[in-house]
């Protein structure tokens, strides 16, 4: 189809290349979330590079639809797009004054140093999956 235009927002990608040519955009690497390329929270250089490298090697290529494919899309347009919707969530982690000392000032505005030293260990704001993962496993 030569008015066949490429579509980089879910529902359009859906709409007009997953359900209306029956097609799917294979070998979308799943760390580039799927969305327009020039945009301004577009992918960076270097994923623009690896995408150009893909589409020339064959890596990246539009393939047939299933029926199965057909009927996950239309229960959750996730199916549909080749790639994340958006990068995976930072882990929330609290804030970094929990737990440090607030200064405290006498009557003429001097600074009162605290009365206790504390210089106990700190953990991390969050473990990662790979520590997390070789810790459970144990030594």
């Amino acid at each position: 189809d030569k008015r066949a235009k490429m579509r980089y927002t879910p529902e359009a990608f859906r709409k007009h290349i997953f359900f209306r040519y029956n097609m799917k955009l294979a070998g979308w690497p799943e760390n580039i979330p799927f969305r327009n390329l020039s945009s301004r929270d577009a992918p960076t250089i270097p994923d623009l590079w690896r995408l150009i490298h893909l589409a020339e090697s064959g890596g990246l290529c539009f393939t047939a639809v299933t029926r199965e494919e057909l009927d996950a899309a239309q229960l959750n347009i996730a199916n549909a797009v080749p790639g994340p919707l958006f990068p995976a969530p930072l882990p929330k982690v609290p804030r970094r004054d929990i737990g440090s000392r607030k200064p405290h000032f006498d009557g003429c505005g001097n600074f009162v140093p605290p009365r206790h030293e504390r210089n106990g260990p700190k953990s991390a704001a969050w473990i990662g999956e790979e520590v997390a993962d070789s810790e459970s496993m144990g030594p």
